[in-house]
């Protein structure tokens, strides 16, 4: 399972290794090297949701998906198989470094597609071979794919129609989508709650939708608003969808 930010939507330290080992035999020639901050990886959206990513990194100049902007090392593996603890490391880990990974510009996050972090361990064989890190990765979204990236991921207004965030699909599962691709509600608004201080989810919810509907009239149609994490790490626009077709 995949970690994104959001909560009507979706939207530290690093211990370095340090031990070098004797390989046993089953672990010879398995490479435990962790994955390099900046590589690139050429995934298909089922690729995105297992739990590790056997094949080697692509040129960024080349097609890729996915691009890794935060490597988690550990001197101790930690438990594999909890899940609620991995998803902790990424929580304290690898979300606090979203932002800064697609330029900074919060607006600009949110109303694109780029949905991170999405994190892969080693694979079994690694494991086994004493490989203890986790890959945080960026994705440009698709709706049911993964849709390529440009060599530099960061993030600016305006957005291109193959960055920007559009909706696709049947109702209450309306998927993301970069508006390059067919669709039916585009963001058009970012919206800030005048206050610094979280309101509270349902505050908010009620407000971004006033909002929305002043921005939008009737061609407003959809809605996000950010959860009290997104706030804390600076997303804090509530974003407004309009009606639309392609």
């Amino acid at each position: 399972m995949k970690l994104r930010l959001g909560a009507a939507v979706l939207v530290a330290a690093i211990l370095p290794l340090t031990a070098v080992t004797i390989q046993q035999p089953a672990s010879a020639g398995v490479d435990t090297t962790p994955p390099a901050v900046g590589s690139c990886h050429d995934l298909t959206l089922r690729e995105g949701y297992r739990a590790s990513d056997p094949d080697p990194a692509v040129a960024c100049s080349a097609r890729h998906t996915s691009h890794t902007f935060k490597v988690v090392e550990f001197e101790d593996p930690p438990p594999w198989r909890d899940e609620k603890v991995l998803q902790k490391i990424v929580r304290r880990q690898c979300v606090p470094a979203v932002r800064g990974a697609l330029g900074g510009n919060a607006k600009a996050v949110q109303l694109s597609a780029t949905s991170a972090p999405w994190w892969f361990m080693p694979t079994p064989a690694q494991r086994d071979a004493g490989a203890a890190w986790i890959r945080c990765d960026l994705v440009n979204l698709g709706g049911d794919r993964l849709m390529p990236l440009p060599a530099d991921p960061t993030l600016s207004l305006p957005l291109s129609d193959s960055r920007a965030k559009c909706r696709v699909g049947k109702r209450a599962h309306y998927l993301v989508t970069t508006c390059s691709r067919p669709h039916q509600y585009r963001a058009t608004h970012a919206v800030k709650y005048p206050s610094a201080r979280y309101p509270g989810d349902r505050r908010l919810q009620r407000w971004s939708v006033r909002k929305c509907g002043d921005k939008l009239g009737r061609s407003f149609g959809y809605y996000e608003w950010p959860g009290r994490l997104d706030w804390k790490l600076g997303f804090s626009y509530s974003i407004c969808f309009k009606t639309t077709r392609r």
